[in-house]
Parts: C-alpha cells; structure tokens; sequence
C-alpha cells in the first residue's frame, strides 16, 4: 500500500445545504491482493473491479457501511450522517486499471486489478474573528469653554469583517 499527503486547491460544495470544504487528502491505492485500508475510523474497502474502469468500494465507519461505484475520474461523498451535521467522506477515483474492452480471451483480465484513490475529509472551519486597534487623536486647547476636535481611528487586522460598529 502506498499513502501519501497533497495539496490542491479549495475543494468545497454544498450538501444538505451546508458548505463542506474537504481537507487536502490522502492517496490510498487498493487491489484484490490489497483490498481494504482503515483512515480516519473509515474503513474503505475495493470490492470488485469491471473492464470499463470502474470501482465497487464499501465504506464502513461506525458499524454503518455504505456503498458506491466509481469509475475513473470521479468522486463519490460517502455520507454518514445524522440530524447533527454532516459527517463523512469524499472519495476520487484517481486511476482503475483495466479501462479496456473485454477480450475474447476473458483469460487475460490482470490477476490483481487495482484503483488508486483520493480520501478527503471535511475541514474544520476556522473560526474568523475581528482583530481591532483603536487610535485616538485630539487637536485643540483643553480650557473650559473650547472645542476639542477628536479623531477616533479602528482599524481591523482580523479574518473577519466588523457589520453595525457602534463607539460608546
């Protein structure tokens, strides 16, 4: 088996309504002579492979298995969740050997076909918050009876933006 970690970019889409943004991923390869890989708690398993590239893969987390066919190239959201929130797993047929017609001679199909496949898991979301500097300068006299001009300045640094900003 070999696993290895990725980067792309954002990978995110809407289930049930929510946003879910999937993690960079962990490249899995799985044959008939190395069927079944635990990652994360999931465990994922190729249960049989066709001549038109395809995957038969079962995923069990929780005692809870789902099932789903891929074929080379796409991607299929495994979901395992309840009424809380959605909890599961995306995973891409990257490559599945044997996208050919089938032979007359059904004798040459590969003895160990394989698929090598991307698992991705929803990102956490980072919690964005405002990060404010506040500087205050003032320009006139401080005798009784005179007018101060006063300039407040806020200013954000944060990964969130600041809606409805009152001073008190």
């Amino acid at each position: 088996m070999i696993s290895t970690q990725f980067a792309l970019a954002d990978d995110c889409e809407y289930i049930k309504g929510k946003k879910i943004c999937w993690d960079d991923g962990t490249v899995t390869t799985l044959s008939w002579g190395y069927s079944r890989t635990t990652i994360s708690g999931y465990q994922i398993e190729a249960r049989d492979f066709n001549w038109l590239g395809s995957v038969f893969i079962r995923v069990t987390y929780n005692n809870t298995v789902k099932e789903g066919m891929l074929s080379q190239g796409e991607a299929y959201i495994f979901d395992f969740s309840n009424s809380t929130g959605f909890l599961g797993v995306k995973i891409i047929a990257d490559e599945v050997s044997n996208i050919n017609p089938m032979p007359a001679n059904i004798g040459i199909y590969p003895n160990d076909p394989g698929a090598k496949l991307t698992v991705k898991f929803p990102k956490e979301e980072e919690k964005k918050i405002p990060e404010l500097s506040v500087s205050i300068s003032t320009d006139g006299e401080t005798k009784a009876g005179s007018i101060i001009t006063t300039e407040i300045n806020l200013e954000n640094s944060g990964k969130s933006d600041i809606v409805d900003t009152g001073i008190s």
